[in-house]
C-alpha cells in the first residue's frame, strides 16, 4: 500500500468519476499467507494497551501482514516507555545527600510525530485509510436501527416506488 501526498481523497461514493487506476497504480496481487496477530503486552501503560487493542479491533487490520502487527507491537512498546516515569535530575534530600527524581515528561513533538506516522502507515485514522484507498464500511442500518425505527433512505425509496 503506498500512501499518496496532498489532500485528502474523497471517499468512492463522493467521487464524479470512477476510472480505472492511474498508470504506475496496478495493483499487484500476491497470495495472502494466514497471518497471527500479536497479543498486546500486559505491562503496557494503558494507552498504550488501548492503542494496540483498538488497532486490532479496527476494520483495516484484514490488510495486515505479520510485520504490521510487529510494527504495531513496536510503536505501542514505545508509547508505553514514553507514559512512564523517567529520570528528570537528582534533588537534594536536606542533609547533603543526593538522590534521583523520576516524573513522567511530555511527549516531545518530534516523539508524537514518529508516532502518528507510523500509525499513519498502518491505517489509524480516516484520512490516512484515505490515502491506503481503504474504505471501510459499516454494517448494514437495519442491523443497528432499534425496532420501529425507518432508515430514511429506505422510506424513501418506498414513496417513490408507490407503496
Amino acid at each position: 500500500m503506498v500512501a499518496t501526498r496532498g489532500e485528502i481523497p474523497k471517499r468512492s461514493e463522493t467521487r464524479r468519476r470512477r476510472n480505472l487506476p492511474a498508470p504506475g497504480e496496478e495493483i499487484t496481487e500476491a497470495p495472502m499467507l494466514p497471518v497471527e496477530p500479536l497479543d498486546p503486552d500486559e505491562s503496557w501503560s494503558p494507552v498504550a494497551f488501548e492503542m494496540f487493542q483498538s488497532m486490532a479491533e479496527s476494520g483495516q487490520r484484514v490488510f495486515w501482514q505479520q510485520s504490521d502487527w510487529a510494527t504495531l507491537y513496536m510503536v505501542c512498546d514505545q508509547i508505553s516507555q514514553l507514559y512512564r516515569e523517567q529520570y528528570v535530575g537528582m534533588r537534594d534530600t536536606g542533609r547533603g545527600v543526593q538522590e534521583p527524581t523520576f516524573a513522567r515528561k511530555p511527549m516531545t513533538g518530534a516523539e508524537m510525530a514518529a508516532i502518528t506516522k507510523v500509525l499513519g502507515e498502518l491505517g489509524a485514522t480516516e484520512g490516512a485509510r484515505r490515502r491506503l484507498r481503504i474504505e471501510l464500511q459499516r454494517g448494514s442500518l437495519e442491523k443497528e436501527l432499534p425496532a420501529g425505527v425507518t432508515a430514511i433512505a429506505d422510506a424513501r425509496a418506498r414513496l417513490a416506488a408507490g407503496r
